[in-house]
């Protein structure tokens, strides 16, 4: 064999590699979304704009305008593997950030695959199955559908919805505290008003007991709540945050701080 045949050989052989691979992820992608409902499960409403920028701005974005990038699964996987990369390159006790429109993404699969979830144990009641007698029979009852369709469901998302719509059912899903579900509710809950007449402090507040504070309630723990906000100030994707003062907690209703975690 010359060396030119040999390294055509090479080459060849690193084409049908790619080609396979390329047929393995297309078809990873094809199983999941096959399990995926024809309509996907939409927000309750839609939010105003300051309410979305609120979120956006929480969740590490304070210089760009609301977007999330359009996925496949080939940039899927590469984000996958750049993250991974990422991670073994720098330090082992700390993860490489996550791109804002990505945190979006996720937070948004997770809402829909959640709504999913519900929508099939209300159609069809769950058939009683034995349990399983070994950790081997345990892992054999963990269906592909449950490992492919979330990425499929992600990519989905991101290529038939505007960031809008993701923004949306992201405020109309979170956990605020105070037993409410969903922005509207927290607004009546925490400051008595609707979504519209908020704040900005007061949104970011909200946004802030959902998704950095643990929950703790701004009327219960007002001295740690404003010093966890603050902390958030030092990082220069949070920057664009507004500040927030006592005053900012002015119309606060007072709750029953013993039920309060």
């Amino acid at each position: 064999m010359t060396l030119s045949s040999f390294f055509k050989w090479i080459g060849g052989g690193l084409v049908a590699l790619t080609a396979l691979l390329c047929l393995f992820l297309q078809g990873v992608y094809w199983c999941g979304a096959a399990q995926l409902p024809s309509e996907l499960p939409q927000p309750r409403r839609t939010y105003p704009a300051p309410a979305r920028v609120a979120l956006w701005r929480m969740i590490g974005d304070g210089e760009t305008a609301l977007s999330v990038r359009k996925l496949n699964i080939f940039s899927y996987a590469g984000n996958h593997i750049g993250f991974i990369a990422s991670y073994s390159a720098g330090s082992p006790t700390k993860l490489p950030a996550v791109p804002a429109d990505l945190t979006l993404l996720q937070f948004t699969g997770n809402a829909v695959s959640a709504a999913i979830r519900r929508a099939r144990k209300a159609q069809s009641p769950p058939v009683p199955q034995a349990a399983p007698t070994s950790n081997a029979e345990a892992l054999q009852q963990v269906s592909y559908q449950d490992q492919l369709e979330p990425v499929a469901l992600l990519i989905r998302i991101s290529r038939e919805w505007p960031p809008e719509r993701m923004a949306d059912m992201v405020l109309g899903t979170l956990d605020y505290g105070r037993d409410s579900e969903g922005l509207e509710q927290a607004a009546r809950t925490y400051f008595g008003t609707a979504v519209e007449d908020l704040s900005s402090p007061e949104l970011s507040m909200l946004m802030a007991i959902a998704l950095r504070s643990g929950n703790r309630d701004p009327y219960c723990y007002p001295e740690q709540f404003l010093e966890n906000y603050d902390e958030h100030f030092d990082r220069p994707w949070t920057r664009a945050l507004p500040a927030i003062s006592v005053a900012s907690s002015a119309r606060l209703k007072p709750v029953d701080c013993k039920k309060q975690p």
